[in-house]
């Protein structure tokens, strides 16, 4: 009960403070379009990012027993949820979120594995940040535009905490991401609400791929 307790106070704190520190990270306002709609359209957006927070860090808190990776995972959260919701409005992952992401990861990761008392997980991680890159790079390279440099920058940042847990985990990440994305843009096109053509941000996808897979990962070996 107490994880439960402490994932939701932390969730709903990350939650509150997630569009003001993606600002002054990035310099981008993501309420901006909201605000445009309205006091109204504000709220309920912030809203429904904090209630995300909150069973994102709840979920991570129940299912992970080392508590420091419990904190990584969080860091991992609040990063990519703060640039997805950035990426929704403005279509674009901004780099800085993304380096502070991977560097606030790297010492967190470090004492994970000491606690661990398994140093491979360092050398996955190096390898998943090379195996991330490398993947959405080449997809980068054959979409011709379809993907933004955003999302290359994004990679390391994935590589690296899934790679933690498993070389396998970032493949796992990185599929999950993409069937997410393919899924909502096909429902999209049946439904007639958008055409091929159309860009669709990938970050948000990107976002729930890899915590998913976190959690699931972490949680089947018992970490």
């Amino acid at each position: 009960m107490i994880r439960v307790v402490i994932g939701a106070i932390l969730g709903l704190g990350a939650g509150r403070v997630a569009p003001a520190f993606g600002s002054l990270v990035t310099g981008i306002d993501a309420t901006l379009q909201a605000r445009s709609a309205g006091r109204r359209r504000v709220r309920l957006e912030v809203a429904a990012v904090t209630v995300i927070f909150c069973a994102v860090f709840i979920s991570m808190s129940v299912a992970i027993e080392n508590w420091v990776l419990i904190v990584a995972g969080w860091v991992l959260a609040f990063g990519l949820l703060t640039a997805s919701w950035i990426d929704v409005h403005t279509h674009r992952l901004p780099r800085n979120l993304s380096y502070v992401t991977f560097l606030a990861g790297v010492p967190l990761l470090v004492v994970a594995a000491i606690t661990e008392d398994d140093m491979s997980h360092i050398l996955n991680s190096m390898i998943g940040v090379m195996v991330a890159t490398g993947l959405v790079g080449l997809l980068y390279l054959i979409g011709r535009g379809a993907m933004g440099t955003g999302d290359i920058r994004l990679a390391p940042v994935i590589g690296m905490y899934t790679g933690w847990i498993s070389v396998g985990t970032v493949a796992l990440a990185l599929i999950t991401s993409f069937a997410f994305a393919a899924i909502f843009a096909l429902a999209l096109v049946i439904l007639r609400r958008a055409n091929r053509r159309d860009e669709i941000p990938l970050g948000p996808f990107l976002a729930c791929g890899t915590i998913a897979a976190f959690v699931y990962a972490a949680a089947n070996n018992g970490l």
